[in-house]
């Protein structure tokens, strides 16, 4: 659902404003971010539906073992 770099704002400085996650970095491109958080905080589930609750569609990905 993301069209512009206002959404891609949106969702980082939203994101980064919540306990727990530490960094945000979404890429309009792929319609992809890379999210670095504390699991003792907040999680996976967590982050969707915040993600979800500002109009966006929002699922984890697996990593890519065969990546560096």
């Amino acid at each position: 659902g993301m069209t512009c770099a206002s959404c891609v704002h949106k969702i980082e400085s939203t994101l980064t404003k919540h306990r727990g996650i530490f960094y945000c970095s979404v890429a309009l491109a792929t319609n992809k971010a890379h999210i670095k958080y504390d699991p003792e905080i907040i999680g996976p589930r967590d982050i969707i539906h915040r993600v979800e609750s500002l109009g966006f569609e929002a699922s984890l990905v697996k990593k890519d073992r065969s990546a560096s």
